[in-house]
C-alpha cells in the first residue's frame, strides 16, 4: 500500500503496520516521515526498532 506524505498522519492514526519502506527524492521529507512513524509506534507502546 502506498501512502503519500500528506496522508501519512491520517494513516498512522489508524494504527501502525509491521513494516514501512520510505522512499523519495527529498531526504528531509523522508526523515520527517520516519519521525512520524516512530512517534506513532511509541504512542502504541513499541519500544524497540530494527534497521
Amino acid at each position: 500500500m502506498q501512502v503519500a506524505l500528506n496522508q501519512l498522519a491520517a494513516h498512522l492514526q489508524k494504527g501502525v503496520r509491521p513494516l514501512y519502506v520510505l522512499h523519495g527524492d527529498e531526504p528531509l521529507l523522508q526523515q520527517e516521515a520516519a519521525d512520524a512513524v516512530r512517534a506513532a509506534a511509541r504512542t502504541e507502546g513499541y519500544t524497540e526498532r530494527s534497521r
